[in-house]
């Protein structure tokens, strides 16, 4: 198989004199690579390697046609193989640099739950507020932190209630969020109605509406998921509202 495939390669080359020794080499390294390639495959056909080997020299053509080919277009040929192999080679490092990067947007975003204000995570909502109350509960369960930073009373499609600005991220620092956990707090036994959020790596971040009655002075926060249990008894402020 292997002279086959040499006295190939050196009918193609004796027919392109434009080329350097380097450039010889490089046209039979090549040529040889791709009869090596269809013959293993005509292998795995059935064929032996005697047959694979003919068959693959028969098909890749006339040696002096291909020669000639290359002799007459030797530097836009080997120009085209150098920009596609540096296209591959770039393509490769891109793929091996993106899942570091990955890992870092989750790192950072994971670190910046950790101090973010209700100001800072840039939800937008319809809830009108009345009295807002900046405040930092951490419920904290087996893998996974929820804190609420912040909550209101107001309006919300012309209901009175209750909001609530809420992050929740993953212990470890290169753990995703859990958009689940934020489902499971309640407020006087309901859950919320209406909210919004977003979600980066490793983060959720959230705002969520329980209707409640104007004037009602407090509301009991609850978390109960999976025999984790918290809850935080809420002075509310309703201003002139009351």
């Amino acid at each position: 198989m292997t002279e086959q495939f040499e006295r190939f390669t050196l009918a193609v080359c004796r027919h392109v004199p434009r080329a350097t020794g380097d450039e010889w080499a490089e046209m039979k390294a090549e040529l040889t690579a791709h009869l090596e390639d269809h013959c293993d495959a005509l292998r795995l056909r059935g064929m032996s390697e005697e047959a694979a080997a003919e068959r693959a020299v028969r098909e890749m053509g006339d040696p002096e046609e291909i020669g000639n080919g290359l002799n007459a277009t030797l530097s836009p040929f080997w120009g085209f193989i150098l920009r596609l192999s540096t296209f591959f080679a770039v393509l490769l490092v891109v793929a091996c640099i993106l899942p570091g990067l990955f890992q870092v947007q989750i790192l950072w975003g994971n670190l910046t739950a950790r101090f973010a204000t209700a100001d800072s995570i840039g939800i937008r909502t319809e809830f009108q507020a009345i009295a807002s109350t900046d405040c930092d509960l951490r419920i904290e369960t087996k893998g996974h932190v929820v804190r609420v930073l912040r909550y209101a009373t107001g309006t919300q499609a012309g209901e009175s209630g209750v909001s609530f600005w809420a992050v929740t991220y993953a212990k470890n620092p290169m753990g995703e969020g859990n958009d689940s956990l934020i489902a499971s707090l309640t407020v006087n036994g309901a859950r919320h109605t209406r909210g919004a959020g977003h979600g980066s790596a490793g983060v959720v971040y959230s705002t969520y509406f329980t209707p409640v009655e104007p004037g009602t002075e407090a509301v009991t926060l609850v978390f109960d998921r999976l025999g984790d249990h918290f809850e935080f008894e809420l002075p509310l402020d309703w201003g002139d509202a009351a």
